[in-house]
């Protein structure tokens, strides 16, 4: 009796041992000792990011976190790998990272063989669309490569300044010639002259002209104004000589005056004598 238990108690951990390691076989071939994380029949490729594609209402700051499914921070390929992405705005202007990675040869840095992190140097622009590029040439511990471009796009939060504009252009007013004299001003300007072969020339040329009709024009004003001058002093003339003189009689008035007093006295004193008598 003891033997047949014996026998089936042996029988029943064999089968267990046996199950066990029918369900662990998928298992070890997957992850086949090449300590990149992943079977080196399985591609490389992104399995997360944060954000993730095509997210809005993402911080201005803090990393972009992006997870493989291989290790792609080992020593020998660390360095290379770092160069594999690029932070690009919308208006096409490449935004200044650093890539980060932790050290697999430490227990914490192996847990995040998979992991790394895009860190923006400065800060994000609100309501703006970026996207994180990682080249084709990112590989895995066991060499595979990732073999195409893989892009993370994202909007950030808040709402896009406008850009300012610029003030418009004012086209320069013209300056009216101002001529010598009215005549001058009434007369349309004469066109230059067209000299291809020298431009200076042309407006020396059209200056000259000007001036010789200008001084043509002021000689028949002059000639004008000395019949005008010879007139007013004409009227001046007959106008003094048309005024009556005053009368003379104004200037006889003081002279009768004490002649009426001389002959007053006189016969006053005539008169005193006769009362006398």
């Amino acid at each position: 009796m003891n033997n047949r238990k014996k026998s089936r108690l042996w029988s029943i951990i064999i089968i267990a041992i046996l199950s066990c390691a029918l369900m662990a076989l998928p298992l070890a071939a997957a992850g086949a000792g090449d300590g990149s994380g992943g079977g080196k029949n399985i591609a490389l490729g992104l399995d997360a990011s944060f954000p993730a594609d095509g997210q809005k209402d993402v911080s201005l700051t803090g990393d972009i976190k992006l997870t493989f499914n291989k290790n792609v921070i080992f020593l020998g390929i660390r360095d290379a790998n770092k160069t594999c992405f690029s932070l690009i705005a919308s208006d096409g202007n490449k935004v200044p990272i650093e890539v980060i990675m932790a050290d697999d040869q430490t227990t914490e840095g192996f847990e995040k063989r998979r992991d790394i992190s895009v860190r923006p140097v400065q800060k994000l622009q609100p309501g703006t669309g970026y996207v994180v590029k990682v080249s084709p040439q990112l590989q895995a511990k066991n060499g595979t490569s990732l073999g195409h471009e893989v892009t993370v796009n994202f909007v950030t939060a808040g709402v896009a300044s406008k850009p300012v504009e610029p003030a418009p252009t004012l086209a320069p007013t013209p300056t009216p010639e101002i001529g010598n004299n009215q005549a001058d001003a009434n007369q349309p300007a004469t066109p230059p002259t067209e000299n291809t072969n020298n431009p200076s020339s042309e407006s020396i040329q059209s200056v000259v002209e000007k001036t010789q009709k200008a001084e043509d024009k002021v000689l028949p004003l002059e000639e004008e104004v000395q019949p005008l001058e010879e007139n007013k002093t004409q009227a001046e003339d007959t106008l003094s000589a048309t005024q009556p003189e005053e009368p003379k009689q104004k200037s006889s008035l003081p002279i009768a005056l004490a002649a009426g007093a001389v002959i007053i006295v006189v016969l006053g004193y005539i008169l005193y004598k006769r009362k006398n008598r």
